[in-house]
C-alpha cells in the first residue's frame, strides 16, 4: 500500500490550475491515475473495499464537472466547473490517502 500512498501524494502535488488547455489533459490524467489507485485499494482487502466503495460515485461527479468546464461558453462558468472538479478530486485523493495511512503519517507529508 506504500506505493499507492506515494502515488496519491504525488497526484496532490500535480493538480493543475486552469491556465491552459493542457490543464484539462493533466486533470484527466490525474483522475485516471487516481481511479487506478482506487481500484487497487478496493481490491486489497474487504475492509478497504467497503471504505473505498464510497469514493466511486464521486468519479462521475468529477468527470461531469470536467465536461461542463469544456462545454460551457462562459469563461467564468468554465473556471468554476474546473475548480469544482479539481477540488473534488483533491478532496477524494486526500480521503483515500488518509485511509491508507494513519492521519498522523499523512499529515507529515502533505
Amino acid at each position: 500500500m506504500n506505493e499507492q500512498f506515494e502515488k496519491l501524494v504525488s497526484l496532490i502535488e500535480c493538480l493543475p490550475a486552469l491556465n491552459s488547455a493542457r490543464a484539462y489533459s493533466e486533470l484527466n490524467s490525474i483522475l485516471s491515475t487516481y481511479s487506478s489507485v482506487l481500484y487497487d485499494v478496493s481490491n486489497y482487502s474487504d475492509e478497504y473495499k467497503r471504505t473505498a466503495s464510497l469514493h466511486f460515485p464521486e468519479l462521475s461527479t468529477i468527470r461531469e464537472n470536467i465536461q461542463l468546464s469544456l462545454e460551457d461558453t462562459s469563461k467564468e462558468e468554465k473556471a468554476q466547473a474546473f475548480e469544482r472538479a479539481r477540488n473534488e478530486l483533491k478532496t477524494n485523493i486526500h480521503a483515500l490517502a488518509s485511509l491508507i495511512k494513519p492521519r498522523e503519517e499523512f499529515a507529515a507529508v502533505s
